[in-house]
């Protein structure tokens, strides 16, 4: 399947985070998560990691941390989502602002 392909499986609804890479920053990655926890990955292509993120999300008055399965792209792979998302409405406002 080619990057382009995938990142049309990947939905603009969800919420994007970069990574960066502790060596070099072109070597972060961008991460897309479920805020709501319902959504089901496509399975892992070349390039493409399944991962945990630690999330902080709002509960009454306090935060609390959680863990939220993810799927990671190198920059290059996650850049026609990112755009697609970026005119798109629906879109999740994060990955709106990283497109």
């Amino acid at each position: 399947m080619t990057d382009t392909a995938l990142t049309e499986q990947i939905s603009v609804r969800l919420a994007a985070v970069f990574l960066p890479s502790a060596v070099v920053p072109r070597e972060g990655r961008v991460a897309f998560w479920d805020p709501d926890g319902e959504r089901a990955f496509p399975e892992a292509e070349v390039g493409v990691e399944q991962t945990e993120l630690t999330v902080v999300r709002r509960q009454g008055t306090a935060v609390r941390r959680r863990s939220a399965p993810a799927l990671t792209l190198p920059i290059e792979a996650a850049l026609p989502l990112l755009v697609r998302a970026r005119r798109d409405p629906a879109a999740h406002p994060a990955t709106a602002c990283w497109g």
